[in-house]
Parts: C-alpha cells; sequence; structure tokens
C-alpha cells in the first residue's frame, strides 16, 4: 500500500465516515499496520493493512438522523480494502 493511499485513508477517518446507514465514525487520529488474518477464499494466513484510529467516536443515529448512542474508542480497528470500499 502507497503511503499516499494511507494518508487518504486516514484522512477520510478524520473527517468522517459512514459505516453503514446508521453508524458514522471519526477519529483524531490513525495509522496504518499490517496484521494477520485467514484468507476468505483460501483459509491461509495473510498480511492485511488495517486502519488503527485513534480517540474514535462512533455514532449511532436512526433514520431521522437522532443520535441514538455515542461510544468512545481509544484504538478502533477497520480493514483497509473495507475503508476503500465505503469511501466509493
Amino acid at each position: 500500500m502507497k503511503a499516499e493511499e494511507k494518508q487518504q485513508l486516514i484522512l477520510a477517518c478524520q473527517h468522517g465516515l459512514w459505516l453503514n446507514e446508521n453508524v458514522f465514525i471519526k477519529s483524531e487520529s490513525g495509522e496504518v499496520v499490517y496484521v494477520e488474518r485467514k484468507d476468505f477464499r483460501s483459509h491461509q494466513i495473510v498480511k492485511e493493512p488495517m486502519l488503527i484510529l485513534s480517540n474514535a467516536v462512533e455514532l449511532t443515529v436512526d433514520r431521522n438522523g437522532k443520535i441514538l448512542a455515542v461510544e468512545l474508542h481509544p484504538k478502533f480497528g477497520l480493514w483497509c480494502d473495507a475503508v476503500e470500499r465505503l469511501m466509493r
């Protein structure tokens, strides 16, 4: 993963990102680290990039935009490929 791509992912999460239609997450900062995970198809252990967010705030909202819950996470991990799909 290129440094420019890493920076784009971090900036997206600093500005805020909808994980789905009801969950919004925003963070102060982040870093990309490589973490081992089992590949879905081949069942091999591979190293994949994960975005680790620092001081993340997670908001759960209803369909009218009313905030239902606020959670604070000192560290919050998101797979980079999932964040890239959300950004499209």
